[in-house]
Order: C-alpha cells, then structure tokens, then sequence
C-alpha cells in the first residue's frame, strides 16, 4: 500500500485531476478520498496503486460517493490532467468520452484547453457512441 507521503509526491491527492488509462484508452478522472469508497472498494487495493473514480454519470453520481465508478490504478496509468490535456484529449470523439472531459473541466474553470470546443463539434457517425467494453 502507499503511504500517504508517497502519493503526494507523485501528485495524486484526493479530488487532483488526473488522466487514468482504461484498456488502452485514456480517461478524464479525479484522485478518490478513501475514506469515502465503499468497503468493498477499500478492500480491493493493491500496492502501488491509487484510488481513482471515473466521470461515468457524473451529473447523476456527483454528490454520492458510494454510487462512483472507482478503479485502483498503478502510478504508471495515470497521467496530470492540464500537463496531459493536449496529448490525450483528442484521441476519442465518443460522446461519453466528452462528456467525462467536460464533467472534469467544470472542476477547474480557470483552464482552459485551446482547441477544445472545436474538438467537441458533432463529428457525425461514430462520435456519438460510447466505448465498448472488453469481455
């Protein structure tokens, strides 16, 4: 497990914004409190990792802690949310996928990503379907 010190470090204190790789996707997400995670969850931790939760209806989950998506991740899948922004941003047109970006960028109102609007336009076709799954 890593101590607190250790993840401050590195960056990664609770509610800092951060990129968590999913698969080989990368997806907006926000460092997690522990203490607010359901049992099951803290249960779950593996060492060297950090407690995230993703954006996935995040206007629905927002103020209740127990119903977010939380995933432990190694230090090496999560990426600085501003420092990363340019590189992964714009690797998904999915809608869920902006949705997840701008949930996280209402949390930092004084950034302000050149070239996000423009990547946020209806694509068409494709843009608007969610990532599928793996099995």
């Amino acid at each position: 497990m890593a101590s607190q010190e250790e993840l401050e470090l590195l960056g990664l204190v609770p509610g800092a914004l951060v990129w968590g790789q999913l698969g080989k996707n990368w997806w907006p997400a926000r460092v997690a409190w522990t203490e607010k995670a359901p049992a099951a969850v803290k249960s779950a931790e593996k060492p060297e990792t950090a407690l995230i939760h993703w954006f996935d209806s995040w206007e629905e989950v927002s103020k209740a802690p127990t119903k977010w998506a939380y995933g432990w991740l190694q230090f090496n899948k999560i990426r600085e949310f501003e420092g990363a922004f340019q590189e992964l941003c714009k690797r998904n047109r999915s809608k869920i996928f902006i949705d997840s970006v701008n949930h996280a960028l209402k949390l930092i109102p004084k950034f302000k990503p050149e070239g996000w609007e423009e990547h946020c336009a209806p694509s068409g076709g494709d843009g608007e379907k969610a990532p599928k799954k793996k099995k």
